[in-house]
């Protein structure tokens, strides 16, 4: 609560008056005063009890770029009148209104979402001041979270196809696969591949298989996503890590619905693995990218020199990076084997260049938002 300087000086003036002077006329300033205060008093606590505010969230799902557009939501259930209403956020004076009995009104509030992940508004005070401009009575809103996703991006190229991978070799050199063997499919599941059902022996059986046989399991991906906190040196609003985290997710996405398998990896505060193979398994990817940003400080040569041993198997390795050192340059170019594809997405093209010459992919992710 907030009382105005200029009203309690005056009343100390005209109390001193009353004190040194009397007389009809000093005491009747007096109880006109106090009788002011009191009633700015109880008219400011009435109406703040009996204030209602919300924060309204037009859309429920943000992504980067995006502007979120919320509305405080203020009704007046009191049956005085609110002469002076105002919002703040943080320190900013976002409008100022008055309010009548009973009534109700809604102050927008516009936020740019520049960057993916969770934002807490937790500093929007309503502020209310009686009709005597006496007393000011502050709320603080309930803190309000609100999740902003990154943005996925449709994929321009689609150069990142799967050699076979070591094991995925083995596992076709038998060229002879019965359709009808149900030991190579399982019933479909939501979140499956339409393009792994097989309709010949789903037509004798009246239900839904589709293939897990090995003539497509050898058929996979192995994606490495560094989040260390080198990304950041590139610039401070955080541009190139919204950019190459949204486009990687949109890789991912892009090869889930082809129908293949992939481990997603994340070298980021912690070396985080993730099996995706439904929509379910990238939503919790999804999650993830939200609550993490590019704080890691492994090196993304020793990572992947990490991964080496258990790439052998995937077909297609797309690794994601701003730091194409010479030791990173090393280990990609250990994990390229005559059975599988290695791609690199990166903004680093000085660097990068000649990787090509060893049958390695590269992908220049500026330009393709």
């Amino acid at each position: 609560m907030r009382i105005d300087l200029k009203y309690l000086f005056f009343l100390l003036i005209i109390y001193i008056f009353y004190l040194i002077q009397g007389g009809v006329i000093f005491s009747a300033l007096l109880v006109i005063f106090l009788s002011m205060g009191a009633i700015s008093v109880f008219m400011t606590l009435l109406s703040l009890f009996k204030l209602k505010s919300t924060l309204k969230v037009k859309k429920k799902l943000y992504t980067t770029g995006d502007r979120g557009e919320f509305f405080l939501s203020v009704a007046n259930d009191s049956l005085f009148f609110i002469p002076f209403l105002r919002a703040f956020n943080g320190q900013e004076e976002m409008e100022v209104r008055s309010l009548s009995a009973k009534d109700e009104t809604h102050i927008p509030l516009r936020y740019d979402f520049y960057r993916r992940g969770v934002y807490e508004f937790k500093d929007i005070t309503l502020e209310i001041k009686d009709a005597f401009n006496i007393i000011s009575l502050r709320r603080v809103f309930k803190r309000e979270i609100i999740r902003v996703y990154p943005k996925l991006v449709p994929i321009k190229h689609k150069g990142f196809s799967p050699g076979f991978g070591s094991l995925g070799e083995r596992r076709n050199l038998s060229t002879n696969e019965d359709p009808y063997h149900q030991k190579e499919l399982k019933l479909y599941t939501p979140g499956d591949s339409l393009k792994k059902v097989n309709w010949k022996v789903s037509a004798k059986y009246g239900e839904i298989f589709v293939k897990i046989g090995e003539s497509t399991r050898g058929k996979s991906f192995l994606v490495i996503l560094d989040m260390s906190d080198r990304i950041y040196r590139l610039d401070k609003e955080g541009v190139h890590e919204e950019a190459m985290v949204s486009y990687a997710l949109s890789v991912s996405k892009d090869i889930l619905k082809k129908g293949y398998e992939q481990t997603f990896v994340v070298n980021g505060m912690e070396t985080r693995t993730f099996e995706i193979n439904t929509i379910k398994d990238f939503n919790n990817l999804i999650e993830y990218t939200v609550d993490n940003d590019s704080r890691g400080d492994r090196d993304i040569a020793d990572f992947i020199s990490d991964w080496n041993g258990s790439n052998r198997d995937k077909g297609g390795i797309l690794v994601f990076t701003s730091n194409l050192s010479q030791a990173a340059k090393d280990s990609i170019r250990e994990m390229k084997t005559r059975s599988n594809s290695v791609s690199v997405f990166t903004f680093d093209v000085e660097n990068s260049l000649d990787l090509a010459e060893g049958g390695i992919s590269l992908y220049v992710i500026e330009g393709e938002f």
